[in-house]
């Protein structure tokens, strides 16, 4: 496996390649659209998202490019994409960590027929970073400035550096995935990818986690289940009204205001000049709506008020197994060394080898089986792949 450079290369701050102006055009999007597809080979595809600044995770540009033609931007907002969706339609695409970006181009109606990830690549690899300027600069000698990654995407016109560092990111991929399959082909796995990347074409991400209000930063400060109750009457009327603006709700009230405000609510009573005081920005405006929430969780009856702890259906900390389930807690402290020692075998993580959720739906069951095709059978069930299941049967019907 090939391990990164120990220099760093200079830092490109624009691509070698023509780039657009950014279109927001359907006429201009059709030129582009020709240029594209007066290119060769597949294309290589990314988006910027407002993470941390808004509720939702749409694009807010797509950048595009395909070896012979120049990288393409796109601003998605109100625009037809008709031309660029029959054009992408059966033309493999090339991203980077693609479960990033496959979410919010579904949105736009946009569906690969056939990817290559080169995150995913390389960690099949073993290579022990895995983030694009990582590979770039072992792969590639190519050190790219990565500075703009966090700045608001939404807002209008975008900044002419910013789109330079969005155009970085789409140049090297056709390059990158061309030796990422070398590489592959000469360990013998490339076909662990093709199962990896065919699957990843309809991945959609996590359902949200049950109680999520429950994650709110500081709540270890809050031991009473009042105070929880009125976290959680703040936390579900902070993510209503941040999804009406389409803000990130992080910033319409920080998490240590809440849990400021949930320990200001133990004074009766409460006024809302004690609460305005700690409010900034937007969250000012809607001062009625944190008293009442708070008014709500101060009227819940005893038995009305949250669990101290979360309850939860799912499968429980392996930690905790050993006192619940006993014969589960045996087979985890049997089968996860097994994977870990497998993993270190391949040079893989564990995690791409096979995730924790899976190993530990198969340690938890009642029957779980001990006969290696019994094993590969229910692995490939609960969602593994072909080339991990057969190793990890193996593996596991020896211990």
């Amino acid at each position: 496996m090939l391990e990164p450079e120990d220099s760093t290369p200079p830092i490109r701050r624009a691509p070698l390649v023509p780039v657009t102006a950014v279109i927001d055009d359907p006429t201009e999007l059709k030129k582009a659209v020709d240029q594209l597809a007066a290119g060769v080979g597949d294309v290589a595809i990314d988006t910027e998202r407002a993470s941390g600044y808004r509720y939702f995770q749409r694009a807010y540009l797509i950048q595009i490019y395909r070896t012979g033609s120049p990288i393409v931007l796109i601003d998605p907002i109100d625009l037809d994409l008709t031309s660029l969706r029959d054009f992408l339609v059966d033309i493999p695409w090339i991203l980077h960590a693609a479960t990033q970006d496959l979410p919010c181009l579904n949105e736009l109606g946009l569906y690969p027929s056939e990817l290559f990830d080169t995150e995913l690549a390389a960690k099949l690899l073993g290579f022990p970073r895995v983030g694009l300027a990582a590979l770039t600069e072992s792969l590639l000698e190519v050190s790219l400035a990565k500075e703009h990654s966090a700045v608001n995407w939404s807002i209008r016109p975008l900044q002419p550096d910013w789109l330079s560092y969005a155009a970085l990111d789409v140049e090297l991929l056709p390059s990158l995935k061309d030796l990422l399959t070398a590489q592959l082909k000469q360990a013998d796995r490339l076909h662990w990818a093709k199962q990896e990347f065919e699957t990843l074409k309809t991945f959609k991400p996590n359902r949200p986690r049950v109680d999520q209000w429950r994650r709110t930063s500081g709540m270890h400060e809050l031991p009473h289940r009042r105070q929880k109750a009125i976290v959680k009457e703040l936390w579900t009327v902070r993510d209503e009204i941040a999804k009406q603006l389409d803000l990130s709700p992080g910033r319409l009230l920080n998490d240590r205001v809440i849990i400021a405000i949930t320990k200001l609510a133990q004074q009766k009573p409460i006024t809302p000049e004690q609460i305005k005081k700690l409010l900034r920005g937007p969250a000012q405006d809607y001062l009625p709506q944190w008293l009442q929430a708070i008014a709500t969780a101060q009227s819940l009856a005893e038995t009305e008020l949250p669990r101290s702890s979360k309850r939860d259906d799912a499968i429980p900390n392996p930690k905790a197994w050993e006192e619940v389930k006993p014969t589960a807690a045996a087979r985890w402290g049997k089968h996860r060394p097994a994977a870990t020692e497998l993993a270190a075998e391949l040079e893989i993580a564990p995690e791409v080898l096979i995730s924790p959720d899976i190993l530990k739906k198969f340690c938890w069951e009642d029957d779980a089986p001990t006969k290696h095709t019994e094993i590969l059978h229910r692995l490939l069930e609960l969602g593994s792949r072909e080339w991990a299941a057969a190793l990890i049967a193996e593996k596991f019907a020896e211990t």
